[in-house]
Formats: C-alpha cells, sequence, structure tokens
C-alpha cells in the first residue's frame, strides 16, 4: 500500500502564507477605511476564510494525494525574469494597492458606493472563483505559482475538469476573486484596481500559453482542441 503524502515544511509556509496574506489585506483595509465597522467587508472575510479552509480540509483529509500539491506551491520556484516583474506587481497590487484604495474609498472618503447589487454579484464571483480555481488544482496536480516546466515531476497536458473549456482555468478564476473584493465591500473605485489585476493576468497568460507551446510537449495539439485562453469564444 502506498505510504500517503505528508506536508512537507514548504507546505506548511504555503498555508501560513495563504491566511497570512488574507489576515495582513484585512488588516490594511480596515487602517485604511478607519474603522471595523462595515458589515460588508466583514462577510467578504469570514465567507473567504470558510471557504479556504474548506479546500484545505478538501486537499488535506478528504484527498491527502493532493498534500504534494500544496507542498509544490509553498516552494515558489519562479525562473523567467518576466515572471519575477509579475509577481512584484502582483503583490503590490493585490495586498496593498487594493485593500488600501477600497478602505479609503468605503471608509472615509466615500468616493463610490455600490448598492446591494454589487454585494450579491461580489459574493458570487468570490464562491464561484475559489470553486473553479479549487476544481483546477484538484485535476491538475502541476498547478505551481511560477511559470516552469517541471521536467523533474514528469510535468504532462492537462485536458480533463477546467481544463477542457479553457487552457488557464486559474488564472480566468483569479481574475474574477480580484473583482469579487471591490464589489463586495462596494468600493467602484478599488476596481482600477481590479483591471490593472486583470491585465497582468492576461499579459501573464499570453507569455505562459507562448513558454508551453514552445517547450512543453504536447501543448500545441492542445491548443487545437482547446481554442481559448481564459474566456471562452472571446480570447
Amino acid at each position: 500500500m502506498d505510504e500517503k503524502p505528508k506536508l512537507t515544511r514548504s507546505g506548511i509556509k504555503r498555508i501560513i502564507v495563504i491566511y497570512g496574506s488574507m489576515v495582513w489585506t484585512a488588516l490594511l483595509f480596515f487602517v485604511a477605511a478607519g474603522g471595523i465597522d462595515l458589515p460588508r467587508a466583514w462577510a467578504y472575510i469570514i465567507i473567504s476564510l470558510l471557504l479556504e479552509t474548506a479546500i484545505f480540509y478538501v486537499f488535506l483529509v478528504r484527498y491527502p494525494m493532493l498534500t504534494e500539491l500544496i507542498n509544490a506551491r509553498g516552494e515558489m520556484k519562479i525562473e523567467k525574469g518576466w515572471d519575477k516583474l509579475f509577481a512584484l506587481l502582483y503583490a503590490l497590487s493585490t495586498l496593498v494597492l487594493l485593500p488600501i484604495v477600497a478602505g479609503l474609498d468605503v471608509g472615509r472618503f466615500n468616493w463610490s458606493y455600490l448598492g446591494i447589487w454589487g454585494l450579491v454579484v461580489g459574493l458570487i464571483f468570490l464562491v464561484g472563483a475559489m470553486l473553479f480555481s479549487t476544481w483546477a488544482m484538484m485535476v491538475n496536480i502541476f498547478f505551481e505559482p511560477g511559470v516552469r516546466i517541471q521536467k523533474e515531476r514528469g510535468q504532462e497536458v492537462i485536458m480533463t475538469g477546467p481544463y477542457a473549456i479553457v487552457r488557464h482555468p486559474g488564472y480566468a478564476s483569479f481574475i474574477f476573486l480580484y473583482f469579487s473584493f471591490p464589489l463586495t465591500v462596494g468600493s467602484g473605485y478599488s476596481l482600477f484596481v481590479s483591471l490593472f489585476i486583470a491585465l497582468l493576468f492576461i499579459v501573464r497568460t499570453a507569455l505562459e500559453d507562448a513558454t508551453l507551446q514552445k517547450e512543453l510537449e504536447g501543448y500545441g495539439e492542445y491548443t487545437k482542441k482547446v481554442r481559448y485562453r481564459l474566456i471562452p469564444f472571446v480570447w
């Protein structure tokens, strides 16, 4: 009987980073807002924490073979120069700009206000994005943060699950995820930050797709079967 994979130091680091980034974002948002009496923000935070905890439960308890994926994602191997630039801009925009602009908007200056429709759409985006990205990770054991060909793990083309719909379902999910926060808390101005994040993912998708076509065996044939990168019938 095969031994179940165990959580390594890199896997534990990944879990700490995920929860730590969520706490950091919440703290920065409330500091920028100048208070914590913001029910829509608390709804987003609580639902996000519950979903993330449920995902880790699935990965570590229900499907322990996916523990290997958590371990791999904790190593953060980034090789391409353009991918390092993406990582920097991504961190600054998601962990600094987005919570600060949203907090200043809804907490201090009331530059904009998104009604109840924003809350509803934002929560739909949040739940849908996290479920879709989890589906992608459950199907693709090579789902790592950095763009590289994982020769040491025998990387191959994944064509099932959400990868039968679009070639980069994880990035599609993350784009919707970062629109969910401004919509849920009600900040129209921070949607401009979300647009910038979406642009970052679009550029990274194009660069990663070109890399995979050049370096990963079988990916070229896969692109003929699944034509769209992020959004069906669009791109």
